[in-house]
């Protein structure tokens, strides 16, 4: 028998997650999910959000469904997605979601009115609404356990393309409440 009488063996599960390193700058890993803390995102003209692209703003994820915020042609564009098999596809329930502009404000504070399912619905799945620097936006999404929730969204900041006049990047802030 040869083992080591009064030692301590450490045991690791498989299932810890090992922690990262604090020293990371945060902005690294800036987690988008809409929580009751105001969250800020840059979104660029996305030409690709149809197809799932990542450049939008995720703001909510679960294994089945999964929520965008594009900005497209001078709109907003809010996209459900429903998990078939292992790939997003766009949901067709326009009751799941909602999007509704609530005007000219001067903060996310000022935004206190909801959209209602199915507003703001229109053709491809997807959920619009023109964009207006200093506006508030209201939206409602329901998630895989029929939970239903609200977030509001302002327009903090854009730039214009000095050739075309196009939007460019546009900052957004955003919230659930």
């Amino acid at each position: 028998m040869g083992g080591i009488i009064g030692a301590t063996v450490k045991y690791q599960s498989p299932f810890e997650v090992k922690k990262e390193d604090d020293d990371k700058p945060a902005d690294q890993t800036v987690d988008q999910t809409a929580t009751s803390t105001v969250k800020k995102k840059t979104l660029n003209n996305d030409q690709y959000y149809a197809t799932g692209s990542t450049s939008g703003c995720s703001f909510y994820e679960d294994y089945y469904v999964k929520y965008t915020i594009h900005l497209f042609n001078g709109r907003l564009i809010l996209t459900r997605w429903k998990r078939s098999g292992s790939y997003w596809s766009r949901d067709s329930n326009e009751m799941e979601a909602g999007l509704k502009c609530v005007g000219a404000c001067s903060s996310l504070n000022g935004i206190t009115q909801k959209a209602w399912w199915g507003e703001g619905f229109e053709y491809n799945y997807t959920y619009l609404a023109d964009f207006a620097p200093q506006n508030g936006y209201a939206v409602c999404f329901t998630t895989n356990d029929r939970e239903q929730k609200y977030m509001r969204v302002f327009t903090e900041d854009y730039t214009l393309n000095s050739m075309s006049g196009s939007l460019e990047p546009v900052t957004i802030q955003y919230q659930l409440y």
